[in-house]
Parts: structure tokens; sequence; C-alpha cells
């Protein structure tokens, strides 16, 4: 049985009326232009959701699938599983592997949030040598 809160993922699709608790955009996509030199806001707003979309879909299958095994087999099951070998998809790291997404997770959550000054810090900007000058390699650097 679904966990309670199950979202059918097959028919998930854009929010047409957003709800009155979602930032209102200000700026209609197509009044940006593309040629201009204008970010496309409607292309990145795609691919955007498109990804929100994929990761949503992608948890609910881990969450529900985790959900209706331990369920019916008891916590032994993730024991059990963490043992045994299966090549490429043994689970002895399943628990890393969740630390990892949930790490993504948060690292985007922190980009949505993040000031220009709070990503300049995190990234800073890579020294690019002029063209024409080269550094030297190997024999030449210590030389």
């Amino acid at each position: 049985m679904p966990h309670q809160g199950h979202i059918d993922t097959d028919n998930l699709r854009p929010v047409t009326e957003p709800d009155q608790s979602m930032n209102t955009a200000t700026i209609p996509a197509w009044e940006l232009n593309p040629a201009r030199g204008d970010l496309d806001a409607s292309r990145e707003c795609r691919r955007l959701f498109t990804a929100l979309l994929a990761a949503k879909k992608a948890t609910l299958t881990l969450r529900d699938l985790l959900d209706a095994k331990v369920a019916k087999h008891g916590s032994g099951y993730l024991d059990l599983l963490r043992e045994a070998d299966a090549g490429a998809y043994s689970m002895r790291t399943i628990d890393a592997r969740i630390a990892q997404i949930l790490e993504d997770v948060e690292f985007c959550r922190w980009l949505l949030t993040a000031t220009d000054a709070d990503i300049a810090a995190r990234f800073p900007p890579l020294k690019v040598e002029p063209p024409g000058r080269r550094r030297p390699r190997g024999r030449e650097a210590a030389e």
C-alpha cells in the first residue's frame, strides 16, 4: 500500500494556477529577448522544472519502494541487502548514497538563497593566463 500522501508521479504536470503562497513572477518570460542577450527565461524555467520533476519522481520512487519493503519485511530487510553481494547493484553503500543525495539537495537549497557575495566566496574566480603567456612546465619550471 502506498505511503499516505503518495503522489502519482505518472500524472504530474506543471502548475497552471500558482498557489497564493508562491512568489508571483514579475517579468513575463516573453518580454525578455534572448537575441538581445537576455536570459531565455522560458527555456531555463522549463529545464529547471524538468529537473525538479525528475528529482521528485526519483525521490518518491525510492521512498515508496523502501517504505513498502521495510513495512513488509521489517528493518532486517535493509540489513540483509547491505550484506548481499549483488555486484554493481550491491547496497553496501546505500547509507552513503542517500547521504550524498541529501547533501546535493541541501546545496541546491543553499543556491536558492545565496547572495552574489556568498557565491563569490564559494566559487572564487579562476586565474586565467593571458594569451601569449604560457606557464613553464616540467624542467622549465624548476630552472
